[in-house]
């Protein structure tokens, strides 16, 4: 396989792209990627993922990198939801604690 085919065939991996995208997400609200720090660890990442697709289309041609593309955008999707729903649990008992003690909307029974 030559180069330019290697650079269009990982050019198309949008699922991969997304799983990557949904990784560092997760890792700035997380606080392991700080910011100004998202671009080094998608360059890291994708350099990683590059090397993968080189020895898969070197020594293991029969994979299907299509298959495996699909599966990492589903991943992806799955990390967003849970990760979402995470996010605004948390953001629901923050709004709780903020508006604990304030009449109508800040009643609690099991505050004392």
């Amino acid at each position: 396989m030559d180069l330019n085919s290697l650079l269009t065939q990982w050019g198309a991996l949008a699922g991969f792209a997304a799983l990557i995208a949904a990784i560092i997400n997760i890792l700035k609200t997380a606080g392991l990627v700080k910011d100004g720090q998202a671009q080094a660890w998608s360059a890291a990442l994708n350099l990683i993922g590059l090397a993968v697709l080189l020895f898969l289309n070197v020594y293991q041609p029969a994979v299907d990198i299509v298959f495996l593309d699909k599966q990492a955008g589903q991943i992806a999707n799955v990390l967003l939801v849970v990760f979402g729903y995470i996010v605004q649990l948390g953001g629901a008992k923050l709004a709780h604690s903020i508006l604990l003690g304030l009449p109508i909307i800040g009643k609690s029974y099991s505050a004392k």
